[in-house]
């Protein structure tokens, strides 16, 4: 899949007959994204212009049929399965936190993206209301960063990845009586 922009992609894999599972990977084979095994296997992923490559496969060796669709998205709510937007370095998201995004008093748009261990990352952000950022290995949930964002105030800062793997990232809304309000329109960059 070659996109020349930055693309928000909705796959689902539906099968029968045999345990579905699918990735998808970059130019260079670095997985951004795995799931299954499943009779419904799906992500929702915003990547950056470039050359991916998409796996899918079965854990047995029954035979059946399967689909693979693409329809239009965008990761404006909440992902229901899985509950992140899956992304990498490179990309520059521009979205907004609403009332219909993840969380019950608080509310977030969730991202989870792929790093080596070792590996620095630049993140620019820029919010119209104050909100929190947060990033943490997936393995561990500990967070490696937690920062308040003020509104209209570009921010950037940089972490080393202290593992390999997958890292969560939350951008959101921190709740009443902060000062802010919803709708938040934020712009985040990983580099």
């Amino acid at each position: 899949m070659t996109l020349t922009g930055e693309t928000d992609v909705d796959l689902t894999y539906t099968v029968s007959g045999f345990p579905g599972v699918m990735g998808v990977y970059t130019e260079n084979n670095a997985r951004i994204f795995t799931d299954g095994p499943g009779s419904l296997v799906h992500g929702k992923l915003f990547l950056p212009a470039g050359v991916y490559k998409i796996a899918v496969g079965r854990t047995n060796s029954n035979a059946g049929t399967y689909t693979l669709t693409s329809p239009p998205t965008t990761l404006d709510s909440c992902p229901v399965q899985p509950p992140f937007g899956f992304t990498v370095v490179g990309a520059t998201i521009t979205s907004t936190i609403t009332a219909n995004d993840c969380g019950a008093d608080s509310h977030s748009d969730p991202y989870l993206f792929p790093l080596t261990t070792g590996q620095t990352v630049s993140v620019s952000v820029t919010v119209d209301q104050f909100t929190h950022v947060e990033i943490a290995p997936e393995a561990t949930n500990t967070p490696v960063v937690a920062k308040n964002i003020q509104k209209n105030t570009p921010t950037t800062f940089a972490f080393s990845a202290p593992v390999a793997g997958a890292y969560r990232m939350f951008i959101g809304y921190p709740g009443a009586g902060t000062g802010s309000a919803l709708p938040i329109n934020y712009t985040l960059s990983l580099k």
